[in-house]
């Protein structure tokens, strides 16, 4: 499973997710704008958002998406320290893979 950003429409708010296959991280919350939810509500991929070429001309999508891409750089940092310091006994095993998952 790859690592996708999603969003929630609250009252007037957008809440924007990164699902990762171990866990949802909340990345920041904004006011509610309908071009920015047209376009996240189906879910991107990281790499979508990574990919600035592919971003339209709307000044307040352009922001968004930016502070997707800084706010997900940071989640994903922050989840590999947390991995890491759990120490999982499985990364030292022989021929097993090193994942971000403990479970």
């Amino acid at each position: 499973m790859k690592n996708t950003v999603t969003v929630v429409s609250g009252y007037n708010t957008l809440c924007f997710y990164l699902k990762t296959p171990c866990q949802t991280v909340e990345l920041f919350t904004q006011p509610y704008s309908s071009s920015v939810y047209r376009y996240f509500k189906g879910g991107r991929s990281l790499n979508e958002v990574f990919n600035f070429h592919k971003w339209t001309h709307n000044p307040r999508l352009d922001k968004t998406i930016e502070n997707v891409a800084d706010c997900s750089r940071i989640a994903m940092r922050r989840l590999a320290r947390s991995m890491q310091e759990a120490e999982p006994e499985y990364w030292y095993t022989p021929g097993a893979e090193r994942s971000l998952c403990t479970a």
